[in-house]
């Protein structure tokens, strides 16, 4: 006669089925473009953090030089289930990303940048939200600098938490943003309700659906806990074409998008004191800050001025 021992280790029928459910609850999508070397680094911070609640990652080649396939190893697609989706002519973050989001089949996706790494814990953290907030359908990640002497991508990182930290709060720590960017989880049933990534937009396709998250009455939270690393060595020049984008990408939404009261005055002074402030807490010069935020102001006027 065979007898078996079951060790029950849930403490109720909830967690039970919570766990159960798990299995196959997240895709992870992956935009790239001639990024090959923080590509694979992001693909190896999902290595460390693969379990089986995620699906299948899915790495969306938009137009590379230099095919993904042929740079990433060929253990990652058995170890991440990973699948490499070719775009043959790039089409930009928004045309990729809904490449992917047309294939996903779990119930939510966890959208990272080829430039962005997992911290170790991520995906217990998310797991962990989701489970005592279940009404939550769009998270932004905490995104945290990894250098210490890459003045660009400090300032950048600042502009982000001095956003973050001026949108209302939810609870504790958590607030509601209207962002989405570098890494976020977006339930799949939310792009079924107001459509996907507007593909007309090169840049400033998060802020647009994050525009028309909030006209379905669907926040973003924000949830400090939940980190990944931004590994981008950012130069002033490149500060200036983003923001280039960002301009056009400014004057294609004008028409769409709520209009935003407008830094003026006292406001406006205010905006740029913080930006000394911050950045002289984190170590950098007046001077250097000053080049950075002359390169984003350039950089956006620029774009504007060539749409018109």
């Amino acid at each position: 006669m065979i007898s078996f021992s079951v060790n029950f280790k849930y403490t109720s029928l909830i967690d039970l089925i919570y766990v159960r459910s798990e299995c196959r609850m997240f895709t992870i999508i992956i935009p790239t473009h001639n990024r090959p070397k923080t590509l694979l680094m992001a693909l190896e911070s999902v290595k460390k953090i693969i379990d089986p609640s995620i699906d299948e990652v899915i790495v969306v080649d938009d137009g590379s030089s230099i095919h993904a396939r042929v740079i990433v190893p060929q253990e990652l697609f058995t170890e991440l289930r990973l699948r490499i989706i070719r775009r043959h002519k790039s089409g930009g973050p928004a045309a990729a990303r809904n490449t992917a989001i047309v294939q996903v089949t779990s119930d939510y996706i966890i959208f990272l940048d080829d430039v962005v790494v997992f911290s170790d814990d991520f995906l217990v953290q998310l797991k962990t939200i989701l489970q005592t907030y279940p009404e939550v359908r769009a998270i932004q990640a905490n995104c945290l600098d990894p250098y210490k002497d890459n003045v660009c991508n400090k300032i950048w990182l600042i502009a982000l938490q001095m956003h973050i930290h001026s949108c209302p709060i939810y609870a504790g720590d958590i607030r509601h943003v209207k962002v989405l960017g570098n890494a976020y989880v977006v339930k799949k049933t939310v792009f079924d309700e107001i459509g996907l990534f507007n593909e007309i937009l090169i840049t400033g396709e998060d802020r647009e659906l994050v525009s028309r998250m909030y006209a379905h009455h669907i926040p973003v939270f924000y949830f400090p806990q939940l980190n990944v690393y931004h590994y981008s060595r950012t130069t002033n020049f490149q500060v200036i074409k983003q923001f280039y984008a960002n301009g056009k990408g400014h004057y294609l939404l004008k028409g769409d998008e709520p209009r935003m009261p407008r830094k003026t005055g006292q406001r406006k002074n205010m905006f740029i004191r913080n930006y000394f402030v911050l950045g002289i807490q984190e170590g950098l010069s007046v001077k250097s800050i000053t080049y950075t935020l002359l390169s984003r102001q350039l950089g956006m006027r620029a774009g504007i001025f060539s749409m018109k």
